[in-house]
This record gives C-alpha cells, sequence and structure tokens, in this order.
C-alpha cells in the first residue's frame, strides 16, 4: 500500500500531499488487477455519442451508476503544469465507449498537492470495461519549472525524438484480463491512474524543454493518504438526513456541472460560510440556508465499499470559498512592504473560469476595507494577520503591467488565508514551541522570503536558521533533534514574530514519505540493475550506474564522468571528470542542497546534455552509465525537508511493501509509449527482467514512494514506475 502518514490534529481538519489519479466509479465488480498495457498516441480520440457520453446507449440513474473521477498530482520540480484534458473514455471489449467528462478542463497538476479534485460524476450505463483513454492537450499548455531558487523557468512540451508537442496525446491503458472493470448499476467499482509527473517528463534546463512521456499507474484498488475536494453549485440541502447536492463543477469552472455528488456530513463537520464558522447541526442548518446555486467545496473522504460515499470534514460556501472581486489571485506571500503583498507561484483567475499561472511575482494591494478571513478558524481578522510566507487566496479587480506583471487591487476585496505548510529539520524542541531550519514555506524555499517587518523589530525578524512553531498542545513525541518534521497552519501575524508560526498538525519524520527518483537521461543506461532475475525479491541498484557526486566544484562533472557510449560518450562526452562537452563546462556536482528542488548541472558528468551525446551514453552507445538527465539533476531520496544524494550510500535496494493495500507497479516504453501495469511485485520483475534480457533496452529513470531505512539502505515502496527507451 501507499506509506501510511499518520498526523497528530490540533483545532481542525488540513490536507496531506500524495500523488495519483483517482477514478471513482459507482458500479460493482473488478477489484484489484493485474498486467495491463498502456499507449500514447498524438491523436484525439473519437468523439463519443449518445446519452452521457455512452456511444448509442441511453443512460439513468436508475439503469447506471455515477462515474466519480477525481484527479490529483504531487508537486515536484513543477511550478507549473498547465494542461487540458479533454477526454477521459472507458471501452468496453466490443468497442462501445463511454465518456466520462463532458467538457474540456482545464488542469494545474502542479497545484494539486494537498488533494484530490472531484472532475465528475456523471452517469455511465453497466458494462465490463476493458481499457481506458485518457486526452491531455498540451496545445496552450503552461509548464515551468523550479530553477532550485524558487524562480521559474518556462518549458517548452516535447516529445522523445525533440519534436515539439504542440496538441493532444492520448493515452490507452489497457487492464489486465483477469480484471476487468465490471460495471452493474447502484454498485460500486474503482480505477486509479496514478499520472507520475516525475517519471514522466525529463527536464532541460539548458533547451528549456520538457520531454514528455505520459506514464500511468493504474489500480482498481488504490490506497488513498489524502483528501478529496468536490467543488460546484450548491443544490439541495436536507439537514435532517445530514447531507446536501454539489453540482460539480471543478477547479475554476463556472460554466456548465459535469454531475452531481451528494455530501454526508457529521457533528464533527466544520464550515465557514460567508466569513462565519460554524460546526455540526449549526453548520448545516446555515448551509441550508444559503441561496442554491452558491459556490460550495467540500473536503472529506470516498468509502469504499458497495455503495461510494462522499463525507466532508470542511466545507466552504460563498465569500469564504471565492471572494465577491471579478479576479483572484492565489499564492504565496514572499514579502510584505506596508499594505503591498508580493506574491509568488501565483495563479490568476477570472469570473469565467479560466486561469494562468503567473511566471513574474504578483501584487497584491490590501486596505482598511479588505476582508480578512482565515480557513476553518472563527473569529475577527485583520490586514495584520497577513504576514510573509502565508498562502493566500485574494479576490479583488486585477491590472497587467506592460512588463507582463500582475497587481491585483483588494482594498476593496477579501484575502483568505489557507493552510500553509512548513518544512524543515528539527534543531530545538521546548514545551509547545518547535525551532526548525527552514526549508520551505508553501512549498517555496525558504531562501525567496524577506522575512523584513515579520517582528516587532528587525532583531525579532523571522529567520530560516531558526524559525519558530508554536505546537499548542499537540504531541511531541514522534519528533526528535535533526530530523525531518512538516508543520500545517498560519504564519504569525505581520509584526507579531516570534513564534513565527502556528501548527495545526505535525507530519512527523516516521510519517513522512519518501520519494526516490534516479535519472539516466534520454539515451538512459544498461546497467542500472544489478542481477536482476524473473524470479527476485528486490531491484538492487548498481551505483555505479550513477556516476560519482563530485567534489562540490562547480565545474565538476563527477570523478568518474560516466565512461560515455561505444561512439560519442568517450573523449568528448563523459571521460573522467566529464570531458570538453560532458559534464567540465557546466557541470556542477550533481547534488543538491537539501530540502531544495534544484536542478544541478552534473550528476556524473550531466553538464550541458550530461554524459556522451545526451545524457547517458554516445549516439551507439547504450551503456553509457552516469549520465545523469539532461538537466543533471542527480539521484535522490526526498524525505520531508531533506534530501540524499543516491550516490553517497554503499548500497540500495528497493523491495515491495507487504502491508495490505493498493500497492502498484509500472514500466513505461518511451519509444512504444505505452505502460504496462501491475498490482503484485512478482508479476512486475518478471516483466521487467523480460524487456532488458537483451541488453539493447536502457533505463531512462526510476521512480518509488514509500519508506527509506538509512541503516539498511532499503527502500520499501508500494509504488515504483520504471521508464525503459523501448
Amino acid at each position: 500500500m501507499f506509506a501510511s502518514i499518520s498526523f497528530v490534529h490540533h483545532r481542525r481538519w488540513a490536507a496531506v500531499t500524495s500523488s495519483c489519479i483517482l477514478l471513482l466509479l459507482a458500479a460493482c465488480g473488478g477489484m484489484g488487477y493485474g498486467g495491463g498495457s498502456t499507449n500514447m498516441t498524438s491523436t484525439p480520440p473519437p468523439a463519443a455519442t449518445g446519452s452521457s457520453g455512452a456511444t448509442g446507449t441511453s443512460c439513468s440513474s436508475m439503469s447506471c451508476g455515477a462515474a466519480m473521477v477525481t484527479i490529483t498530482d504531487a508537486k515536484g520540480d513543477f511550478l507549473s503544469y498547465i494542461v487540458s484534458v479533454t477526454s477521459l473514455q472507458l471501452q468496453t471489449a466490443n468497442g462501445t465507449s463511454v465518456e466520462t467528462i463532458p467538457a474540456t478542463t482545464k488542469v494545474d497538476f502542479a497545484q494539486l498537492v494537498d488533494l484530490s479534485e472531484v472532475l465528475s460524476a456523471g452517469q455511465i450505463p453497466p458494462g465490463e470495461y476493458v481499457s481506458a483513454k485518457l486526452t491531455i492537450d498540451y496545445t496552450n499548455a503552461q509548464i515551468t519549472a523550479d530553477d532550485g531558487t524558487g524562480n521559474p523557468v518556462a518549458l517548452s512540451p516535447v516529445d522523445a525524438s525533440g519534436t515539439p508537442v504542440t496538441g493532444p496525446v492520448t493515452v490507452s491503458v489497457q487492464l489486465d484480463n483477469a480484471h476487468h472493470l465490471r460495471i452493474t448499476a447502484s454498485q460500486i467499482a474503482r480505477l486509479a491512474l496514478d499520472f507520475n509527473l516525475a517519471v514522466s517528463n525529463l527536464v532541460d534546463l539548458t533547451a528549456d524543454t520538457v520531454t514528455i512521456a505520459p506514464t500511468l499507474i493504474a489500480s482498481v484498488a488504490p490506497a488513498d493518504v489524502k483528501p478529496v475536494r468536490v467543488r460546484g453549485a450548491l443544490g439541495t440541502v436536507t439537514a435532517s438526513d445530514n447531507d446536501f447536492v454539489v453540482e460539480v463543477m471543478p477547479f475554476h469552472d463556472e460554466n456548465g456541472t459535469t454531475g452531481e455528488v451528494t455530501v454526508n456530513v457529521g457533528p464533527t463537520t466544520t464550515y465557514q460560510i460567508n466569513g462565519t464558522a460554524y460546526s455540526g447541526d449549526a453548520g448545516i442548518a446555515a448551509l441550508g440556508a444559503v441561496a442554491p446555486g452558491t459556490k460550495v467545496a467540500a473536503f472529506g473522504t470516498v468509502q469504499n465499499g458497495d455503495q461510494s460515499a462522499f463525507t466532508a470534514t470542511a466545507v466552504l460556501a460563498g465569500t469564504s470559498l471565492e471572494g465577491a472581486g471579478p479576479d483572484r489571485i492565489s499564492g504565496i506571500v514572499i514579502a510584505r512592504n506596508q499594505n503591498a503583498l508580493t506574491i509568488r507561484g501565483a495563479t490568476r483567475s477570472g469570473s469565467d473560469g479560466d486561469f494562468d499561472f503567473e511566471r513574474k511575482d504578483a501584487t497584491v494591494m490590501i486596505g482598511p476595507a479588505t476582508m480578512v478571513t482565515e480557513q476553518g478558524h472563527a473569529g475577527s481578522f485583520t490586514l495584520s494577520d497577513v504576514s510573509v510566507g502565508q498562502s493566500i487566496d485574494a479576490s479583488g479587480a486585477a491590472t497587467q503591467a506592460s512588463d507582463g506583471s500582475v497587481t491585483l487591487d483588494a482594498s476593496a476585496g477579501q484575502v483568505n488565508l489557507d493552510i500553509t505548510r512548513a518544512s524543515g529539520t528539527v534543531l530545538q524542541l521546548a514545551d509547545g514551541s518547535m525551532t526548525l531550519r527552514l526549508q520551505s514555506l508553501g512549498g517555496l524555499p525558504a531562501t525567496v522570503f524577506d522575512f523584513s517587518g515579520t517582528g516587532p523589530s528587525a532583531a525579532k525578524d523571522a529567520r530560516a536558521t531558526s524559525y519558530v512553531v508554536d505546537t499548542g498542545t499537540l504531541t511531541q513525541s514522534s519528533l526528535s533533534l535533526n530530523s525531518p518534521a512538516q508543520a500545517l497552519g498560519f504564519v504569525t501575524g505581520f509584526g507579531a514574530a516570534p513564534p513565527d508560526f502556528t501548527a495545526d498538525t505535525l507530519v512527523t519524520a516516521p510519517s513522512v514519505q519518501a520519494q526516490l527518483q534516479l535519472r539516466f537521461g534520454r539515451h538512459g543506461s544498461t546497467g542500472v540493475f544489478s542481477g536482476l532475475s524473473p524470479t527476485g525479491t528486490a531491484l538492487v541498484i548498481d551505483l555505479s550506474s550513477l556516476g560519482s557526486s563530485g567534489d562540490g566544484n562547480s565545474n565538476d562533472g563527477g570523478d568518474n564522468g560516466g565512461n560515455g557510449g561505444s561512439n560519442d560518450g568517450g573523449s568528448n562526452g563523459g571521460g573522467t571528470g566529464g570531458g570538453d562537452n560532458g559534464g567540465g563546462d557546466n557541470g556542477g556536482d550533481g547534488s543538491a542542497v537539501p530540502g531544495t528542488t534544484v536542478h544541478d548541472q552534473g550528476s556524473g558528468g550531466g553538464g550541458n546534455d550530461g554524459n556522451g551525446d545526451q545524457g547517458g551514453s554516445g549516439d551507439n552507445g547504450n551503456s553509457g552509465s552516469g549520465g545523469g538527465d539532461d538537466d543533471g539533476n542527480g539521484p535522490f531520496i526526498q524525505m520531508g525537508p531533506e534530501r540524499l544524494d543516491v550516490r553517497q550510500l554503499a548500497s540500495l535496494s528497493i523491495v515491495p511493501d507487504t502491508s495490505p493495500g493498493g500497492d502498484a507497479f509500472t514500466i513505461g516504453h518511451a519509444t512504444g509509449m505505452r505502460n504496462d501495469n501491475f498490482s503484485t511485485f512478482p508479476d512486475f520483475i518478471a516483466q521487467l527482467a523480460s524487456d532488458l534480457a537483451s541488453g539493447n533496452t536502457a533505463v531512462i529513470a526510476v521512480t518509488a514512494s514509500g519508506r527509506f531505512d538509512a541503516s539498511s539502505d532499503t527502500f520499501t515502496a508500494s509504488n515504483i514506475a520504471v521508464l525503459l527507451t523501448n
């Protein structure tokens, strides 16, 4: 299963991080899956016809089941990954197609960090579905990567041959023949598709491109580790039954609905409605008094079983969800100068439902008439509650300067303070207090923040080197010095630090999920796995395939460079130290500052193109070990704010998580543009060994999610993805 994340809660619910695309279908059967495959083409699927998108098939709530589609992903090196999802079809063995997304939906995968979003919830007819097709349109893609300092770099999507991708691509997921998706009326089935951004995209910061090879992990029995959000127009509220209906309008959509979801509530459900906080019976009663059609969002869980049930832990409605102004800016405050807020990583949205990522810092102007609210908290809030590091949603009127920068006048608008994540390493513990060596706030590196004015004097301003978190009555039993920790809560008001942050939830070291990422360039490496066997019980990484981490010199491409390929990877490509064109000139040391998102020019001979011709081998040299990826991002294991250079380990073995749950494994094929999916490790490793047996196929990337045991250099994975060159 996915590594469990345990939490210590204080005052209210808060969201957590994970990565997957979930397709929840109200139908029955088909629990579990085995081997399957995914194919990708550059043309959109044929349009589905008929009621509810089913070809030639009528559908009603009595004869069909509701298809609830939710979508999510974890934020990696991307500040934005905006594309359009134009189609998600289910197909039966006889070719009948059912469209589950009736309209194009614009999505920013980089912003789906702390929750899953309900994309649609329409009715689909009964049947045995053997495959699915997801179409992603890159026509107006806005993809930006972090340059390692929190600054965005715009990237152009290209395919494996370097050809620009300027239109839709369709990924076909063939389900295992023994575990089809069997849909019957009023029953439940579930399919989860994990759009793995880390293994699907190869970033080249020299050419400012991203090579896309969409890699999807398919599972009909996923393990959920984060909450689900459903947004839309408020429908019927039935206080006596403790539920209400949401007409689904995902993300920023304002036109039309994509089905409806009944949301169950309880005595512990919290509400914030038009700036006023409620809980339990008082909350559902207040929601019942709100006009139908009011925008509402519910956060909660979807329970598996014979009948899906959405249960909300928190509900936002009216101006508590979206301000009344014509424009909105969402992002992180990186500086405040009197009533001017500087926002980085901003998303700008309008009343028409469209949205864009702002590559330049945005400015939000606030004033005495600005309404300030705080998510999940009752009380009176003022301008002084808006401080540096805080995640906000602001509404007002936006203007754009000639240089493209945006200013939002919220002086007569609204600012909502959102849950913010502070990550760092524990330096000191005291009763009700924790001091961190701060690594990031709201996902941005600590180095981008100007904390001037956060304290009553310069001497008391917040400092990343000793960031004080008020933990209140939260237990600190799982915290330890020099270990990673994350706090979810709110930044202290401007001018009132220390403490610098108040935690509502703590995510402690044992609960922080580890992420493994190994890259070997576009040409890959054939020497990644040591002693790979069809009956093996582990993936043993040959660390020599990763090159050396270098000595920290900015011109060092790694001690061993990469040994090049058989032709081009030799004297000019990857000899010791990287050679002239390999890792020398722009090599870097291949490592990254812990807790930062760095595309370091290195990784054992990275340089401009890495070792040899393209980061892993010469033109004809498939072995070319140690090349690193095209942007030189070194191999690492990320554990909260800490990033461990894999090349510093004595060994590394990847083993499957044997605890019950939704383990998922995939093998991606870059040239064939297909993915093979497995629910068991034996099936996965047997196919991987077969794919690599000829020696002509190389490994481009390996990613995994789970737990890392530093004492044994063992990574226990619930999710593994391997991308091959074939």
